[in-house]
């Protein structure tokens, strides 16, 4: 029946990579973990994986939450995985979790959908700065932090500490938006956003003529 679920849940989830539930039966670590690869669901034996033992422990420690993004190099995108607490009959003590692993290619989905002009785009941060979306695929698999990538404009003391101050209020979970200058001497307006599902922080720039506001 176990089995039957989680085939059913990743069926319908193209975005999910691997689901399964975890539990200790007495010292011993059960698991029933249902993988993706390359369009084909399979049945993953984690019995003795560290992936399973520390999925539990998270659950037993926090409840539920997110783990650290890492890049997946067969999908060349990030992922994450999303846990809560599996529950003795009863509902009291937690003797396992449920986990999801999810791919971030949806988010590829979503901004393309805003359908931007060729000179607007749309870009997501981790907490950290870590570039998950971007147009350039390539600062995505190089693992690119965005602040690495401000770099050159401070030696050529182009708007480096306005943008600086933009990409900080972002990450930190903040609202905004403005009107400033990015490095090519080109005039855009930006609105930034958080994506509290992730703890990430989204950012769009649009050129001057796609929206013909007031500059003052």
């Amino acid at each position: 029946e176990i089995i039957k679920k989680l085939e059913e849940t990743i069926t319908a989830a193209p975005n999910i990579l691997k689901i399964g539930v975890a539990y200790s039966n007495t010292s011993e670590l059960q698991s029933v973990c249902l993988g993706r690869k390359e369009g084909k669901i399979y049945e993953e034996n984690l019995t003795q994986d560290n992936y399973a033992k520390n999925l539990v422990n998270l659950a037993l420690k926090n409840n539920s939450g997110w783990t650290e993004l890492e890049l997946n190099e067969a999908i060349k995108n990030y992922t994450s995985v999303f846990y809560m607490p599996a529950y003795a009959y009863g509902g009291k003590k937690t003797v396992g979790t449920i986990y999801v692993e999810v791919s971030l290619t949806w988010l590829s989905g979503k901004i393309d959908s805003l359908k931007l002009e060729k000179k607007d785009f749309g870009i997501v941060l981790s907490k950290t700065g870590n570039i998950l979306y971007h147009p350039l695929n390539n600062l995505i698999y190089g693992q690119t932090n965005i602040f690495k990538l401000l770099g050159p404009l401070k030696a050529a003391k182009k708007n480096f500490e306005k943008q600086l101050s933009i990409i900080r209020k972002a990450v930190n979970g903040e609202s905004g938006e403005g009107y400033t200058v990015a490095r090519t001497g080109e005039p855009f307006w930006y609105i930034y956003r958080p994506v509290k599902q992730g703890n990430w922080a989204m950012l769009i720039n649009f050129t001057k003529n796609t929206v013909p506001l007031n500059e003052k």
